[in-house]
């Protein structure tokens, strides 16, 4: 076997550049990796003076870096300490609708009163929970993808959301302490069902303990044969007009289209292998509860339909409301603070919620009775409760080692920059060999080779003699 060696003269200022570069190719990632205090928000265009204090992290996390996939976040601290930690993750539907919609006409901190005036929202859900907004799938809202590298099907967004939260987690590891609940609007009635079903099989680490969809499009064909009756009873077509002859014939090709899938007809997500999210309730049933909610008006996804799929729907040993033993779950009043404000019904880990006078997005109409519903849907207890600053201690300590880390490694880069420059000055002027940290090695090495090479030598011309002197024995012997 050959082998070939090649030796390189290097320059000293090379020689310096070189060794930076190892520094930084070591040091760098471990002392720049992106952290909690990379993300934090220092403050908004006319966010209101009483929301100073309202903790806020937000930015793109990688999920497809060979195409520049990311999705962007934004998280609320809660503002008061409740018994336990608990987390409510938010997403909008669409498909393709920004969950930052759920900030601003939502459940978080702050409305817009004008295009000028921002003022707090008196029924944000992060009084006792922290809220954690996500734009997904990829391209949605402030998040990223080349425009070739769409996702198309619900089981592959549920497999990209796993992997933003692996992101999430590596940054906020506080997530793996917190109680999570999936929570979201219409279309997110097929995103929900999918993300929780690959959390409980593949994250187990997660404390996944609930699901609640507002206004969802969980069940396709239901819904088509909904709107026609729900338009004549809420005086939108007259039965048996022109009007209603048209769409009731529309609405049977739609019924026929869909054929029991999603059917999304859109460029950049189209669920056409993907089936509907009510097929994935009734074993998530078994493991989790899950809330049901609808106002009243919305059309899009009405609550007729709601209430048609869960009386068709068969889960824990029963079909919708239905007891088993000739009884149904009655229909009861919902009582939010003080007023009756629609009904609720529960069976078997599922709860079905219907807010009188609200429309497609409950909690823009009605904020504070939707948190109170959260609030009992989570069972908060504000009897007992853990400190409240720990993880603003945590964070500010954080922010502390990395500023002396920050500059340590300043006083290292000036310091090795002055011994660079030393070497330059001393060689141009002095050209002579140079010592560096390098030659000294080689040196080191060269005369450790010289002096085993010098043993050796004594050792063979020892061995030699001790033959002579035997062969010469030998022959006096003879």
């Amino acid at each position: 076997m050959m082998c070939l060696i090649v030796k390189f003269r290097i320059h000293p200022s090379s020689s310096m550049i070189t060794q930076l570069l190892i520094f930084f190719s070591i040091v760098g990632p471990l002392t720049f990796g992106l952290q909690a205090t990379d993300f934090y928000v220092h403050g908004l265009p006319l966010l209101p003076k009483g929301a100073s204090s309202i903790r806020m992290h937000a930015g793109l996390l990688p999920v497809n870096p060979q195409h520049n996939g990311s999705l962007f976040f934004w998280h609320f601290e809660r503002k008061y300490a409740s018994d336990k930690l608990k987390t409510v993750i938010w997403l909008n539907g669409g498909p393709g609708c920004s969950s930052t919609a759920g900030i601003w006409m939502g459940i978080g901190p702050f409305r817009f009163q004008d295009k000028n005036t921002m003022i707090e929202n008196d029924g944000s859900w992060h009084l006792h929970t922290n809220l954690l907004f996500v734009d997904q799938p990829v391209g949605t809202g402030f998040s990223t993808i080349d425009t070739d590298s769409f996702i198309h099907e619900l089981d592959q967004m549920a497999n990209q959301f796993l992997g933003f939260l692996d992101q999430y987690i590596k940054i906020f590891p506080e997530l793996l302490e917190d109680d999570i609940y999936l929570d979201g609007v219409s279309f997110a009635g097929q995103y929900i069902p999918y993300i929780a079903k690959a959390i409980l099989e593949k994250r187990p680490a997660l404390k996944l303990r609930g699901l609640l969809i507002g206004n969802g499009w969980i069940d396709p064909v239901t819904i088509y044969k909904s709107y026609l009756p729900f338009a004549v009873a809420n005086n939108l077509v007259v039965q048996n007009s022109n009007l209603y002859e048209r769409i009731n014939i529309e609405v049977k090709q739609c019924e026929q289209a869909l054929s029991k899938q999603v059917h999304v007809f859109e460029e950049t997500f189209e669920a056409y292998n993907s089936t509907p999210s009510i097929t994935l309730l009734p074993n998530l049933l078994l493991q989790i509860p899950i809330i049901l909610y609808s106002g009243e008006y919305d059309l899009i996804c009405n609550h007729w339909a709601t209430e048609a799929m869960i009386d068709g729907m068969t889960w824990n040993d029963g079909t919708g409301f239905d007891f088993g033993n000739g009884t149904l779950s009655p229909k009861e009043q919902w009582i939010a603070e003080g007023e009756s404000a629609g009904f609720i019904r529960r069976a078997r880990n599922l709860t079905y919620i219907l807010f009188y006078n609200a429309g497609h997005n409950v909690p823009y109409y009605y904020p504070r009775r939707s948190r109170f519903m959260l609030h009992e849907f989570i069972q908060l207890d504000l009897t007992s409760f853990t400190d409240t600053t720990t993880r603003k201690n945590t964070e500010e300590s954080t922010r502390s080692r990395r500023y002396i880390a920050f500059i340590v490694l300043i006083v290292i880069i000036i310091i090795l920059a002055l011994t660079g420059l030393i070497w330059i000055f001393v060689h141009k002027w002095y050209p002579t060999r140079l010592l560096t940290p390098f030659s000294i090695i080689r040196v080191l090495r060269s005369r450790t080779r010289t002096v085993e090479r010098q043993q050796w030598v004594a050792y063979s011309l020892l061995n030699d003699s001790d033959t002579d002197l035997e062969v010469v024995d030998s022959e006096a012997f003879v």
